[in-house]
């Protein structure tokens, strides 16, 4: 490939990141930067020719097939620059192919990273609502500990009044299980309201809750109260609650 082509290749680059609408700002500065990056290796002047590793141009190539479903003109154009160094061969480049490789696979690795479609916060948001309000109908009905478990997160944080805070899925499960075995304990909740975060994959919950227990002399008592869970999209795609905090009073 010669000059002329990488510069073309470039200056598609920069045409395409222009029409990718749906680039989060931090992996359309990945771009830019590597579309400046490779233009000041070729105003260099030639530093000799090092080995390219096969296999870490063939990791590349991996990954920009990952891409090509949802931007298949940037995967394209990434795609031509990672096989650059394998089709010059490393006797007829005039740049330094290890510094451009390096260059291409920091910004082709970050692209992958920080390429996303964008969120519909509206769809999240209904989404996250109805995860808090099955959650609410399981504990409602005394579902099996560990399912009314698995909606938090396993560094999950649960802040309760007047008692110490638990961390982590043992003390959030033993904590569940010992208020099963409360004669007359019961719990529910009814979600009010969601707020999630643009990128879609963040968000909080709010509502108010009703609690019975009985007291020192086994009498059953009910205290009315707010909460708000914060929650974080894990990587399967499952809303789960990672900070659980309430605490008594009126809605």
């Amino acid at each position: 490939m010669s000059e002329e082509s990488l510069r073309a290749l470039v200056a598609g680059l920069r045409s395409e990141l222009a029409r990718a609408h749906d680039l989060d700002a931090d992996a359309r500065e990945v771009l830019h930067g590597l579309a400046r990056e490779v233009e000041a290796v070729l105003q260099r002047p030639p530093a000799g020719a090092d080995a390219v590793e096969p296999a870490l141009r063939d990791r590349l190539a991996d990954r920009v097939r990952e891409l090509e479903a949802s931007h298949p003109r940037l995967s394209r154009t990434v795609g031509n620059m990672v096989a650059l160094p394998g089709r010059s061969g490393a006797d007829q480049n005039p740049w330094h192919m290890s510094r451009l490789l390096r260059v291409i696979a920091a910004g082709s690795l970050l692209l992958l990273a920080g390429c996303r479609t964008r969120a519909d916060p509206a769809a999240a948001t209904r989404d996250l609502l109805q995860t808090d309000r099955a959650w609410a109908a399981l504990a409602d009905t005394n579902g099996p500990v560990d399912s009314v478990v698995a909606y938090w997160t396993s560094d999950a944080r649960v802040i309760l009044t007047g008692q110490p805070v638990l961390v982590g899925t043992d003390a959030i499960r033993e904590m569940v299980a010992a208020t099963r075995a409360i004669p007359g304990f019961h719990i529910s909740w009814v979600p009010d309201s969601a707020v999630v975060s643009p990128s879609g994959d963040f968000g909080y919950t709010y509502g108010t809750n009703r609690i019975t227990a009985p007291d020192s002399t086994g009498a059953l008592h009910t205290a009315e109260g707010r909460y708000i869970t914060i929650w974080r999209k894990e990587a399967g795609g499952a809303w789960r609650c990672s900070v659980d905090i309430s605490n008594e009073g009126p809605g």
